[in-house]
């Protein structure tokens, strides 16, 4: 019961990894899970961060991308609709 409950757990973090990515990567940044319990988030150029919770992610993800993360900002919901929020 406990190995079905950590894999569980596992799958809806990197799920939530996944439905970060397609906004992150408007900006140019990609959210990895870590080691079960962190998150790396990286920049076009290589620069890293370990990120400890997803609240925390959206702080350094507008620091990294020297700008800040609008979710209603028009071109990015347009991306978003489009599936192109890659830049």
């Amino acid at each position: 019961m406990a190995g079905e409950n950590q894999r569980e757990r596992m799958r809806l973090r990197l799920r939530r990894v996944a439905v970060a990515n397609k906004i992150l990567s408007y900006y140019g940044l990609t959210l990895k899970e870590w080691n079960g319990s962190r998150y790396m988030l990286f920049d076009k150029k290589g620069a890293s961060r370990v990120i400890y919770d997803l609240g925390g992610m959206w702080k350094a993800a507008s620091e990294m991308a020297h700008r800040d993360l609008d979710p209603l900002d028009p071109d990015f919901l347009k991306a978003l609709q489009e599936g192109t929020c890659a830049r």
